[in-house]
């Protein structure tokens, strides 16, 4: 192989590689805002947090030692939400649908996903909701990995609950 062959082949595989190689940079430093904001807030309030999830629209953090479950959104302010598992009696998924005008018959399309946590005290009992995904939202991951998610979460809940 000739010098020349060897720079433009390092020119090309550079042009190629390298604006895939800057995406998973950038992406790497966002992941790790969203992680240093979430450990941050459970700092905050004197929790460590066992399980984790960074996605765009929601930044989780469950404490299992101490029940309490907390929801950032960042596309909402950072606003946050911190649930006493304790209070909790009892956790759901729910998805609206609505009928899906493809060809395809008996089919919904799911507009939301979110965990509904009910209160187990109280006269006025509280309900409390994370929504995983938003049709009309900014996120763009599609609805089975956030359903899945959800879903894997409510486990991870209900455990805590059943603890």
């Amino acid at each position: 192989m000739d010098t020349t062959s060897i720079i433009i082949g390092s020119i090309l595989l550079l042009l190629f590689a390298g604006p895939i190689l800057y995406v998973i940079y950038l992406q790497s430093l966002k992941d790790k805002k969203q992680i240093r904001i979430l450990n941050e807030e459970g700092a905050r309030h004197n929790l460590k947090f066992d399980h984790t999830e960074i996605s765009n629209s929601l930044l989780l953090g469950l404490d299992t030692r101490e029940k309490k479950l907390v929801a950032i959104e960042p596309d909402n302010e950072c606003k946050t939400t911190i649930v006493d598992l304790v209070k909790i009696s009892d956790s759901r998924i729910l998805k609206k649908v609505i009928p899906n005008p493809s060809s395809f018959k008996d089919r919904e399309k799911i507009m939301q996903v979110s965990i509904e946590l009910m209160e187990a005290h109280g006269v006025e009992k509280k309900t409390s909701q994370i929504l995983f995904y938003d049709e009309d939202g900014r996120d763009s991951e599609d609805v089975g990995s956030r359903l899945t998610t959800a879903l894997k979460w409510e486990k991870l809940i209900k455990t805590s609950l059943s603890a």
